[in-house]
């Protein structure tokens, strides 16, 4: 249930300070606020009771007793009744036991204020004793001093002050500017109306030796919010001089010149009784008096009365003045009263109206004679009629002096008119009272009709109304003030302030710290984290409410707090695995079924495995024979990313794994011996079959180890084919011919058919022969026909040209037996000049005669010499040179691309190449190009320059120790945020050992990657811990301490800036010592002696009128009094 709490209380220790200054308490007494639903939620803020003088006087110049006129309206001391503050020795009598105040602003803040209050007045003119304030007992005090006004304007006083307070439940410190206001209304020092009459016995002073008698009288009405209407017949002020003794000891003073109706009448035939009012009763002075039913009970309270003043003249007149009230007469309303000026018929006296006013007559002064004399009548008014209703009431009220004494007895009677208007200004004042002291008794900014908005209204708790609220508050307050109002003014005032209040709307508290931490907490994503750290954000969340106002900003940063705690508290779940898991699977899948599907661990099997392993390590997975890879410690959700990213890199790990390539050496082998076939020489099948299994092999190139066995069995093909080739018979068509002449020639003509028996020997021995030896049957052929064609009839001897034939076809078929399996050489081909000896031979002419024997010699001798000349073709260099050509370049310059060994080893084979061999070297020239090529496949790649990498790694390491050495120094606070901590670790895992000179970029952007998430840290909230622990120990009433001690606390906590980051955590931690150091140095007020001051005063100084037990035991009390206590005792 709220509650509504309006305490209405005047500090009593001011009340008796200014229980003599007419001081109006601006609101009505109001001191403390409304309690809002929960105390410990609200703004605490100064209840500012504020009070000044309802009426500042004016007068015409300072310590003048004239009224101001023009510009010539000076403020000064008055007493409540408008007498100015006056320095002559009358001055008692004219103030009639009041007290002539300067307008005073007492304001009661009723906390401990920042600083000193300032004061400002609407009117720049107001000067003040001293511009700064008195202060005693929690009240600042000014005293206005002088200044200019006019009659009829107010004067607003604005007090501005700032208020700090750290509120226990937010814990934070909420400084505020206040502004309150009071107003004081400008009349004019007293005018009082009324009538001056003398009146003797006989004309002249002294008769003889007998005192006369005389009546010599002024009287004026004065009294709180009482004005007076001047009967003026030309020459009146209406002014009294009291700061001289004119008014007593003139006959004729100037202060009484025609003041009211003036009248003078002497002489010895004159009547002794005179009535002074029946000719003034047309135009009779009127004294009008308001009179506010809600405050004032009765007339007394106004301090209403008649004010008499009676002059002295020299005892030498021998002229006696004793001057008494003989008797008063009321009648209602304003009438006529004495009948005539020289009888002595009284004025019909009513009772009720009589009783109303409750007049209390003064006693007759005594009789002297001889002395001088001055004094005062006062008649006063105590009665309740005026007070009790609303409306105008009017009397006339007639006075009769006398100066009782023989037969000279005088009697002057006087009558004056009085109009008491009554309004009642008690609800206008208990709405501005209220207004002033009471809090809503909602927390939001909806508030329902008729609601209160907060107590000590400033423009900042509201967002809107507020310039016609403060128009309607001020002119409420002016009303309050004036004294003369009507009804109709005062309800007016009060319609139009509460029509303003009710347009003021509630200001709502700031919300950015609750709604930024609201925001991030309905933006979390529940899924990340423990059900029961969600739970109490949750509920949190769910009690939420956005629309409190600006009085209720602890509990919007209350609210912050809990929600920032809550965020804090939260415990993040596990992150997700499940795809990492799966993709550890298909790892471990592989590892187990490769072994047997391949016959070799998964590392020998593919290519990029390492990259796997790579992976595996940086997730941090763990390695058993049992179970394989397993992950081992699990990252929270908030790591989430770092697991995606593992999960992403090892997925892309395990496709981009691809089979090594299958092993084609014996394919080699086989697609060797097949390009050296002559495949015209096979048989067609046997050839098209060779062709089909070569051409089946070649097709198989470039697979990976998984088509092995295709590779193989295309290996195993091509080799039966090869060992089951099946030649081409040659051509014997030639030799069967030659071989029939040969036996067909008549041996009996020639001398020797030996040759010719030799060589179809020979062809006869080569029929055999297959195709590959064509060439061999063909030459054996033609030997035939040379031997045929060189018979002789018992001719030359040509035994030294068949030698050397002989010998040349020796060479020829040694040719065909070495080289016609691998290179199919012939001695055309193989001897760069074979064609020497062919045409050697072929100049044999055969059948010469015996004296050609010369010639037939010179046959044998240039077959010979032609056989003797031969030289060997070169060797085909042309495999060595294309592949010196591939090797060449990587020579110069692939020391950057490949290990130095593997270089070497191209090198070597390079340079073991020796140029210009003969072609019986050609299998040794092939060795070289072979060497080359297969020294260029075994090239092997540098590794890509990982330094860089390793630099960074190493400063990134760096960073992390530091935040880890943070972190140890500051539990739960990092040094730099999770977010960007997980950024850098993620770019340090992604970073792949395997790679080669070739992906030297994509090392290098492993580089890039580190260094900007090195750059990218970012530095995490400072740890503010030891902050708050230093605030908890700050004392929970800080009233108990000095102003300026607690003012260097208050100072420290100001300066505290929440917003610093982790590089800034010395600042923080300075904040610590700061706080402690002020809280070490605050100093307990002193204790207040006053009471006992003051108990010590009343002790009486004479002993002995008391017994000896009784004053020792008082003794005994006043030595307990220890001094110099602070105010803990």
């Amino acid at each position: 249930m709220k509650l509504k709490r309006k305490i209405i209380s005047i500090i009593a220790v001011i009340a008796l300070v200014i229980s003599s200054i007419p001081l109006t308490l601006m609101p009505g007494g109001i001191t403390a606020a409304a309690a809002p639903a929960d105390p410990t939620l609200v703004l605490n803020r100064p209840t500012a009771g504020i009070y000044v003088n309802e009426v500042t006087r004016v007068a015409y110049a300072s310590n003048s007793i004239k009224p101001p006129s023009g510009n010539n309206s000076v403020i000064v001391k008055a007493t409540k009744s408008g007498v100015p503050y006056l320095s002559g020795k009358f001055a008692n009598i004219a103030y009639c036991g009041e007290t002539p105040y300067s307008t005073q602003i007492s304001f009661t803040p009723g906390v401990t204020l920042d600083s000193t209050p300032t004061i400002s007045c609407s009117n720049t003119t107001v000067t003040y004793a001293s511009a700064t304030p008195t202060f005693s007992n929690g009240t600042y005090t000014w005293t206005v001093s002088g200044g200019t006004a006019l009659v009829g304007t107010s004067l607003i006083f604005t007090v501005s002050y700032t208020y700090s307070e750290t509120n226990k439940i937010s814990g934070k410190t909420y400084t505020n500017k206040y502004e309150t206001q009071c107003v004081s209304y400008v009349e004019s020092i007293s005018s009082p109306t009324g009538l001056y009459s003398t009146k003797r016995t006989f004309e002249n002073f002294v008769v003889g030796t007998d005192t006369k008698n005389r009546s010599y009288i002024a009287t004026m009405i004065l009294g709180e919010n009482t004005y007076g209407s001047l009967y003026n017949n030309g020459t009146a002020d209406g002014t009294v001089d009291f700061t001289n003794d004119s008014a007593f000891t003139s006959s004729t003073p100037a202060w009484t010149s025609d003041f009211g109706n003036m009248r003078s009448i002497s002489g010895t035939d004159a009547s002794k009784n005179y009535n002074v009012a029946i000719n003034a009763d047309s135009n009779r002075p009127l004294s009008t008096v308001y009179i506010d039913k809600s405050v004032t009970s009765t007339l007394s309270s106004l301090n209403l009365r008649f004010h008499t003043v009676i002059p002295t003249y020299a005892s030498s007149t021998k002229e006696q003045v004793t001057v008494g009230v003989d008797s008063a007469y009321v009648s209602s309303g304003i009438v006529n009263t004495f009948s005539s000026s020289n009888t002595s018929n009284d004025p019909a006296n009513d009772t009720a109206a009589s009783a109303e006013l409750g007049m209390s007559l003064p006693k007759n002064q005594p009789m002297v004679t001889g002395i001088a004399m001055s004094s005062t009548l006062q008649t006063y008014f105590e009665g309740v009629g005026p007070c009790k209703e609303t409306g105008t009431k009017e009397y006339t009220v007639s006075l009769k002096y006398h100066t009782p004494a023989a037969w000279t007895n005088v009697y002057v009677g006087q009558s004056f008119s009085f109009r008491f208007i009554t309004y009642d200004k008690g609800s206008l004042r208990t709405l501005v009272e209220e207004i002033q002291g009471t809090d809503p008794t909602s927390m939001t900014i909806e508030l329902a009709d008729g609601e209160f908005k907060g107590y000590n209204p400033q423009s900042w708790y509201y967002s809107s109304g507020w310039e016609d609220f403060q128009t309607a508050f001020l002119n409420a307050k002016t009303c309050l003030a004036k004294p003369d109002q009507s009804q109709s003014d005062i309800d007016t005032a009060y319609t139009a302030l509460k029509t303003a209040y009710a347009g003021l709307q509630m200001r709502k508290a700031d919300y950015s710290l609750a709604d930024a931490y609201y925001k991030q907490a309905i933006g979390k994503n529940r899924n990340n984290y423990t059900l029961a750290s969600w739970a109490k954000l949750q509920n949190i969340i769910d009690a939420y409410v956005d629309n409190y106002s600006v009085l209720y900003q602890p509990a919007v940063d209350k609210s912050a707090i809990d929600i920032k705690s809550a965020i804090d508290a939260l415990e993040y779940a596990t992150a997700d695995y499940s795809d990492f898991i799966a993709n550890i699977n298909t790892v471990n899948k592989i590892m187990t079924e490769t072994p047997t599907i391949y016959g070799k661990p998964a590392s020998e099997v593919y290519s990029g495995w390492a990259k796997v392993e790579s992976v595996l390590r940086s997730a941090g997975c763990l390695y058993n024979e049992l179970e394989g890879y397993t992950v081992g410690n699990y990252l929270d959700v908030t790591e989430q990313a770092t697991v995606d990213g593992y999960t992403l890199l090892l997925r892309n790990a395990i496709d981009a794994l691809k089979l090594n390539g299958a092993d084609y050496t014996e394919a080699t082998k086989a697609e060797n011996s097949y390009k050296i076939l002559n495949l015209s020489y096979i048989v067609d099948d046997v050839a098209e079959n060779l062709r089909s299994a070569y051409n089946a092999l070649v097709a198989l190139h470039g697979l990976d180890l998984s088509r092995q066995g295709d590779v193989d069995s295309a290996v195993a093909n091509l080799k039966y084919w090869l060992d089951n080739i099946e030649y081409k018979p040659a051509d014997t068509t030639a030799a069967v011919n030659i071989i029939a002449e040969a036996n067909s020639i008549d041996r009996s003509k020639y001398t020797d058919l030996s040759s010719v028996d030799n060589a179809v020997a020979n062809l006869e021995s080569k029929l055999d022969l297959d195709i590959r030896y064509q060439s061999e049957i063909d030459r054996a052929v033609a030997a035939v026909r040379s031997a045929i064609d060189s018979l002789t009839t018992n001719g030359a001897d040509y035994t030294d040209v068949d030698a050397a034939i002989a010998e040349a076809q020796a060479i020829a078929d040694n040719v065909m037996k070495t080289y016609a399996s691998t290179y199919g050489f012939t001695a055309e081909t193989f001897y760069s000049n074979w064609s020497n000896v062919t045409t050697a031979i072929d100049n044999v002419i055969r059948n010469l005669d015996s004296d050609k024997q010369a010639q037939v010699d010179a046959f044998a001798a240039a077959i010979k010499s032609a056989v003797a000349a031969l030289k060997e073709n070169k060797a085909d260099y042309t495999e060595v040179t294309a592949a010196q050509k591939e090797a060449s370049p990587i020579i110069s310059s692939g020391s950057a691309l490949y290990t130095a060994e593997s270089l070497n080893r191209l090198t070597s084979a390079y340079l073991a190449v020796v140029a210009n061999l003969d072609i019986s070297k050609q299998a040794q020239v092939d060795g070289y190009a072979q060497a080359i090529r297969e020294a260029i496949s075994k090239l092997e790649y540098l590794p890509a320059n990982y330094t860089n990498v390793d630099n960074k790694i190493t400063e990134a390491n760096a960073k992390l120790a530091e935040n880890d050495t943070f972190e140890k120094a500051h539990p739960g606070y990092p040094l730099y945020t999770n977010e960007s901590l997980s950024a850098l670790n993620l770019a340090i895992a992604s970073v792949d050992r395997s790679l080669d000179i070739r992906y030297q970029s994509t090392v290098d952007g492993y580089v890039t990657a580190i260094n900007d998430k090195i750059n990218g840290l970012e530095y995490a909230p400072a740890d503010y811990t030891q902050v708050e622990l230093a605030k908890a120990n700050i004392p929970s009433d800080l009233s108990l301490y000095t102003t300026l001690s607690v003012a260097t606390l208050n100072s420290i906590l100001k300066k505290i800036d929440t917003t610093l980051k982790t590089d800034q955590q010395s600042k923080v931690d300075g904040y610590v010592t700061s706080i402690n150091n002020a809280v070490a140095s605050l100093k307990y007020k002193n204790a207040d002696y006053s009471k006992v001051n003051a108990a010590k005063a009343k002790v009486p100084s004479d002993s002995s009128l008391y017994t000896e037990e009784s004053w020792q035991h008082l003794q005994d009390k006043l030595a307990d009094v220890v001094t110099g206590l602070d105010i803990r005792y």
